[in-house]
């Protein structure tokens, strides 16, 4: 563990990743197990090196539908310390029809703490965020969508997401599943301060597909110095402009 690295720090880490692509799961009635999938190598390569520095824990890697899967079975002392922070780390709802959520938390020590709090969300939304650069046609011509989302379901945790990021000068609203950033001035300050993790890149059939998440956002406050009408006639000399800029923006 280098010496910036406190205890503290990786367990903040480790919460953002448990907290989205992770988890810890009682099996069969008898073991603990910890848990992580992501189709990043780059993040499970975080994930493992956070556990093991944390926890000695090897874990054992599988490859499923194109996400690489991670476990590893947990002692007793390591299950009651991640307990204790969070009740579960379960997500998802026991009953949606009555919305009946676990009992998953922020945990205390992270609160009140901007080190550990823009570090957990680092970490969170690199798991559950995305950044969106949108050509959207409105009835006079073309608007650009820029925005900084993080995509959580449980009510609790969705509210301390947005209770997290007021609390470090953001201006952050809701929907029904998201906590969303937007605005010049908010997505520089997330850049600068919180970010996403190094190396991690859009995935799936998006058009941005391969670029990585830190690069889509600066090309979103690139983006700002324009107005669509500048950067073509179509949606799509609009997007393969955007494109030709990240060039631009890698380069400062």
């Amino acid at each position: 563990m280098e010496n910036h690295e406190t205890r503290e720090l990786l367990l903040s880490r480790l919460l953002g990743m448990l907290l989205t692509d992770g988890g810890l799961a009682l099996i069969s009635g008898k073991q603990w197990r910890i848990y992580f999938s992501s189709n990043s190598r780059q993040f499970v390569g975080e994930f493992s090196y956070v556990v093991g520095a944390l926890f000695g824990i090897n874990l054992h890697l599988t490859k499923h539908n194109g996400a690489i899967e991670c476990r590893a079975w947990v002692r007793k002392q390591i299950k009651e310390e991640l307990l204790s922070l969070s009740p579960s780390y379960r997500k998802m709802a026991f009953d949606k029809n009555k919305s009946v959520y676990p009992e998953c938390i922020i945990p205390d020590f992270i609160w009140g703490d901007k080190r550990l709090a823009n570090e957990f969300l680092r970490y969170a939304f690199t798991g559950d965020g995305s950044v969106v650069l949108h050509v959207g046609k409105t009835r006079y011509g073309f608007r650009l969508c820029r925005e900084v989302r993080i995509a959580c379901e449980h009510p609790v945790l969705r509210g301390q997401y947005l209770k997290m990021l007021k609390s470090l000068g953001y201006s952050p609203r809701t929907t029904k599943h998201e906590v969303v950033i937007n605005g010049q001035p908010d997505m520089e300050k997330f850049l600068d301060e919180i970010g996403f993790v190094d190396g991690v890149s859009i995935s799936g059939q998006s058009f941005w597909k391969g670029i990585t998440k830190n690069d889509l956002l600066g090309l979103c406050l690139e983006s700002f110095n324009y107005t669509p009408s500048s950067l073509g006639k179509s949606r799509e000399e609009i997007k393969n402009r955007l494109r030709s800029l990240l060039s631009l923006w890698e380069t400062i």
